[in-house]
């Protein structure tokens, strides 16, 4: 993943060109986000490899134009599902099984990176 960040909106396409060159990069989605001042396109693929940015910047913003790249330092996937956590189908199934769904959405006070009691 990286961010790419530009002065202003204007001139920022993802037409079908830019589409396949970033396809081609291994940019399989594309966020464009933005406030007053700054747009910012997020590029993400399994296939994505960083050196290839200033060449999926151009394909979005064109050649000529300054981009300021932010590349992750940390990413980490969070599931709802780890030790005493739930999540909507659990629930729901449980639900099923008449344990009703605050039940099963209780926390357990266990926080993220402590020790599971009991040794599991």
């Amino acid at each position: 993943m990286v961010v790419l960040l530009v002065d202003g909106h204007d001139g920022i396409s993802v037409g079908p060109e830019a589409a396949a060159q970033l396809a081609r990069l291994g940019v399989t989605n594309v966020a464009v986000v933005r406030d007053r001042e700054i747009t910012g396109l997020v590029l993400e693929g399994w296939l994505f490899d960083l050196a290839s940015t200033s060449e999926a910047a151009s394909a979005v913003v064109g050649p000529d134009r300054a981009v300021r790249v932010l590349e992750p330092l940390i990413q980490l996937a969070v599931s709802a599902g780890i030790d005493g956590g739930t999540d909507v189908s659990q629930a729901t199934n449980r639900a099923r099984d008449g344990v009703s769904r605050a039940a099963c959405a209780q926390p357990r006070g266990r926080r993220l990176g402590t020790p599971a009691q009991g040794g599991s």
